[in-house]
């Protein structure tokens, strides 16, 4: 039996884009041709959000220019969006399901972050995982796109990065 395999593409926003991760955005749209099934998460900043009480980081706000993605979408993507760190929702559940996924391939911006947590999530609830390196960066640069890499593969696999 042929396995489906889905593309997640994770917060590859304007606001995101930077001197660090600026080619992120071309990857990840040719990298869409590879697959039949993409979804595409897009972070957004609520107004009480432990961001901006905590951390006094306001940006991304859901009209924002930071908030649309820096990339075009096939048009048979699934594009929604979260108010935290992980892509994993109910609603990319839902779509996973429906289309019969059984296996998700991960990328993104930032990938010590929202990458980590999203790729963790997919493999806590029982979803086969692989983060492709090429296609994450983060806005920190190289040491700490590294750092996500690095705990990705503590969190759910030597053999989860490709």
């Amino acid at each position: 039996m042929h396995e489906k395999t889905a593309l997640l593409i994770v917060d590859v926003q304007k606001g995101f884009v930077n001197d660090q991760c600026h080619i992120i955005p071309s990857v990840v749209e040719a990298l869409q041709n590879d697959f039949d099934y993409i979804a595409a998460c897009r972070f957004y900043n609520p107004p009480n959000s432990p961001f901006r009480s905590q951390m006094g980081w306001h940006k991304v706000e859901k009209d924002s220019a930071e908030f649309e993605l820096a990339f075009t979408p096939k048009e048979s993507a699934l594009v929604y969006d979260k108010p935290g760190y992980s892509g994993y929702t109910p609603e990319l559940e839902s779509w996973l399901k429906s289309n019969n996924i059984d296996k998700v391939m991960v990328c993104g911006i930032n990938t010590e972050v929202c990458v980590l947590h999203t790729a963790t999530d997919l493999f806590l609830n029982d979803w086969h995982t692989v983060v492709i390196d090429k296609a994450c960066g983060s806005t920190k640069g190289s040491e700490y796109h590294n750092a996500g890499l690095l705990a990705i593969k503590h969190c759910i696999g030597d053999k989860s990065i490709i």
